[in-house]
């Protein structure tokens, strides 16, 4: 991924007008704007990969973050 940020209420209507399909988000999806993104668009699944990377290290405190955000908006 290319790091670009999510448009979280586009993203809400694509989900809108597939209701029969499970959506997987990818792409500058980050632990600060998580919550935000998995209160608006409700999806299927994320894909965080380099969100919780420091350099080249993936690193703990984001990850943690991460299922902290998911927790609390589950």
């Amino acid at each position: 991924g290319n790091g670009d940020i999510l448009d979280a209420d586009k993203i809400r209507t694509l989900i809108n007008q597939l209701p029969n399909h499970r959506i997987m988000l990818a792409g500058g999806i980050t632990p600060d704007n998580l919550p935000e993104i998995l209160r608006k668009t409700r999806p299927y699944a994320i894909d965080i990969s380099s969100g919780v990377r420091t350099g080249d290290t993936i690193d703990r405190q984001k990850v943690e973050q991460v299922i902290t955000a998911i927790k609390e908006t589950a």
